[in-house]
Parts: C-alpha cells; structure tokens; sequence
C-alpha cells in the first residue's frame, strides 16, 4: 500500500515538472517573438560578425521638407476615414516591398490593415484620431516620427450644431444663400492629447474653444494651411522683434493643461481668440 502511494506521488511530482518546463517554454517563444516583431535595433547594433554593416529590413524613412509646408513648421496632415492623404517620405534604401500600417500616438497600437507602400498617397485609418506612420518588412516595424495624420470626424455627422454631445454651433455655410465653405470635418480632442504639437508654436490644446463647455471630447475645425499661414507671421514676426522670445498663447480653458511650448524661434507674443467654427483658410 505504502509502495503504490510513494509510486503515484513519485509520477505526480514528475507530471508537475515537466508541466513546468513546457510552460516555461511556451512563455519563453512567445516572449521571443514579441521581440522579433516590435524591437527596432540601433543602426550601431546591425553589423555582422566581420564588421560588415547589415542592413535594416526597413530602412531609415522620414517625412519630405514638403511635408510641413511653407513654414516648414507644420507637424501634422488631416484627412477624412478611409481617404486618400498626401505623406511625401524620402526613403533612405530600398523601398522594395516596404508595407505601412496606421498607429496611435497614444499607445502605438496598430490600427486597420497593412498595406503596400506604393506612392506618397496613403490611405488613412477608418477610425477618427491621431495616428503616426508605421512602415513595415516581414516582421520589421519601424514609427515614424515628426508628421502626425489627424483623421477628422466627418462634418456630416454634426446634428443640430451637436456632435458627440458637444455643442459646436452652425456655421455661416450651412446658412441658406451663404456662399462660404464649411470644414470638411472636426479633430476629437481628448484631455490627454492636448499637448499633442500642431506646429512648431501651437499644440493641440491651442484651439479648444473657451465656451464654458466641460464635455470631452471637444472637437475643433482646423485648416492646415491657416496652420502654415500662422507659422509664417511667426517667423515674418521674429524678424521684425528678433529680440522677443515668446510662443502664442490662447484664450481657452486647454491653457491649464496645454502650457505654452518652449519657443524654437523668437517671436513676438500675439493672442489667438479661437473658436472652433472660424477657423477657416486666410484668402
């Protein structure tokens, strides 16, 4: 009796065992290719065993001049969901079955499909956000950073002057006879994006109307070109004050959370009145 007893503890003692080393195994290729997918290794660390450099499997990318407009300052693209966006790259290798893919610049989370980088146009994601350009080869990912697509809410979905339960009002285009043009759609602003850049002296937060509205998220209509426009007084601005190193400030309620970026260049100070449905391109 005693025998079979130590016999069945003897067998459960090695099942456990071997229970554990397959686990530890598991746990141990999963955690292996975790690191093959999303590790992106310093150029320094890529040479072979003789010295001779390796090449990436994605090489170094980044935005054209062109990207960031007249000023050269404009950090950010919009686009509609699922419309075509203009993202000029220069690729600095062989862009030969490169794939790109759409990732929040919250977390990094991929978003929507991967898709083959044939152009400078791209698709952008289906959900509205903020997102950076992920460029892709096998199991290679390499963000790209300086240019963030902000992916609008579409203008149609505004009822009654509400969208999302935040009150934006009626534009002077969705009055009958009105002949000016209506935005083609409103940037969602959450609390934690407010101190996302826009250009080189706005941020994000800059344009949260002061309307006394305490709903997130906000929305706000922004035009990329009155954004290069307003990047362009700024640098005319340093000229004429080059002694003056101040960013722009804004009158709205983000100011508590968005402080005024540190200046890149000087500029005079100047006041933004914001509100989100004047924010129209300057002729």
């Amino acid at each position: 009796m005693g025998s079979h007893l130590k016999a069945r503890q003897l067998k459960a003692r090695v099942l456990g065992a071997l229970t554990s080393r397959w686990m530890t195994a598991a746990m141990f290729v999963v955690a292996a290719l975790a690191v093959l997918r999303f590790y992106e290794p310093p150029e320094t660390l890529l040479q072979s065993r003789f010295g001779t450099p390796i090449l990436p499997l994605v090489p170094p990318a980044t935005p054209s001049a062109s990207a960031f407009g007249l000023s050269g300052a404009v950090q950010v693209r919009f686009a509609l969901p699922n419309d075509g966006v203009e993202y000029p790259l220069e690729v600095h290798g062989d862009p030969t079955e490169l794939e790109y893919s759409w990732v929040r610049v919250t977390d990094s989370v991929g978003i929507d499909s991967i898709r083959p980088l044939d152009g400078d146009t791209l698709v952008a994601p289906s959900v509205p956000g903020f997102y950076r350009l992920a460029l892709m080869r096998g199991l290679e990912r390499r963000i790209l950073s300086g240019l963030t697509l902000a992916v609008m809410v579409p203008f149609e979905e505004k009822r009654e002057g509400i969208l999302d339960g935040y009150r934006i009002g009626t534009f002077r285009a969705e009055r009958r006879g009105a002949t000016a043009a209506r935005p083609n759609g409103f940037v969602q602003v959450l609390p934690e994006l407010v101190n996302l850049p826009l250009t080189r002296h706005l941020r994000l937060g800059s344009f949260v109307a002061p309307d006394g509205q305490t709903t997130w998220p906000r929305y706000a209509a922004l035009d990329r070109r009155l954004l290069d426009k307003l990047e362009l007084v700024f640098q005319q601005l340093s000229r004429w004050r080059p002694d003056t190193a101040t960013v722009a400030p804004c009158l709205c309620r983000a100011r508590a959370m968005a402080p005024p970026m540190p200046p890149v260049a000087p500029v005079t100070s100047a006041v933004l009145s914001v509100r989100s449905n004047m924010l129209t391109s300057l002729p």
